[in-house]
């Protein structure tokens, strides 16, 4: 009885481990790995066991910038079982993850928080940080801007409530110009919104108006914005940067 009244308030408690197969994955890959589960001093109720996909973002909150996590997905591994006292139990897990998932570039969190449910007793808990790179057509898109003249200069999830995205933050990747090519801008920020059929890269193009609001509230009315579509056929096009080179000179004629 005591060693019950123990483990309601956590000592003696189930513990989990999560043990990732692999953490490097890009938007839309697959993430596998294994939940260990080890009973505690008494045998307990397990309600759930579940994993989340959480990315972390940055807003503004009375003059000063905070940082909150947002959970992107949930995957449930199990349903009620009972753990018997000193017990271990294996979970495998096969999760993909969704295709609008951050990257890390830049230092930005994302990650999966492991969550053990218990009934009666303090919830076990575990993070794991994953490195998501840029999916395949991402990658193509920033090597072409790259080749024009800027250069990735910093990457960071920023809160937006007219991004129409199914998060409350976008990831704005930020360019800068370097050598003779610079188009006169100071600033190019991108978003490169992966989808099934291709990649939808938004363009922010001298940046005098402050970040993305005025583009997704007025987006046609702004011509220093720029939205571009290529399907996955269309990336490998070789003139791929010139497209985009274009779509910035036009811009800059207005």
């Amino acid at each position: 009885m005591f060693r019950k009244l123990l483990a309601s308030v956590g000592i003696g408690n189930a513990r989990i481990e999560t043990h990732l197969h692999n953490n490097t994955t890009a938007p839309g890959g697959t993430i596998t790995g294994e939940v260990h589960i080890m009973g505690g001093d008494v045998e307990q109720d397990i309600e759930a066991l579940y994993l989340f996909l959480v990315a972390r973002y940055t807003r503004e909150y009375d003059d000063s910038k905070i940082t909150q996590d947002h959970t992107i997905g949930q995957y449930p591994l199990t349903q009620r079982f009972q753990l018997q006292p000193g017990a271990q139990q294996r979970i495998p897990f096969s999760i993909n993850l969704p295709l609008d998932t951050p990257l890390t570039m830049g230092h930005q969190p994302v990650f999966i928080r492991t969550g053990l449910s218990i009934s009666g007793g303090v919830d076990a808990g575990d993070v794991d940080q994953l490195q998501i790179q840029p999916h395949p057509s991402q990658a193509t898109i920033i090597q072409a801007i790259q080749q024009i003249g800027f250069q990735l200069y910093t990457v960071h999830n920023e809160y937006n409530s007219r991004w129409r995205g199914p998060y409350p933050f976008v990831q704005e990747l930020e360019f800068k110009p370097y050598g003779h090519q610079s188009f006169h801008i100071e600033e190019l920020e991108v978003v490169l919104d992966l989808q099934d059929y291709g990649v939808d890269v938004y363009l922010e193009i001298d940046k005098r108006l402050h970040g993305f609001a005025k583009l997704f509230a007025d987006f046609d009315l702004n011509e220093r914005y720029a939205k571009l579509t290529f399907t996955h056929a269309d990336i490998q096009r070789p003139d791929l940067a010139h497209i985009i080179s274009q779509t910035i000179q036009s811009r800059m004629r207005h």
